[in-house]
């Protein structure tokens, strides 16, 4: 395994302990469900969608 890589894989885990630390309920739900990180930010993304504008306008207001 290439070094960037393995500093990439450390970075998310570290980033995925820091996430089960502070939203344990969560962590312990999706464990029990089985859920994936991808698959619990698609469920979270579905029942919160973004909304987003275009605009070709230079007008702030």
């Amino acid at each position: 395994m290439k070094r960037g890589t393995r500093d990439r894989n450390r970075e998310l885990d570290e980033q995925m302990q820091q996430f089960e630390r502070q939203n344990p309920e969560i962590a312990e739900a999706m464990k029990v469900f089985g859920m994936s990180m991808k698959s619990y930010v698609m469920a979270v993304q579905a029942t919160n969608p973004t909304k987003s504008t275009t605009s070709d306008s230079t007008t702030v207001g």
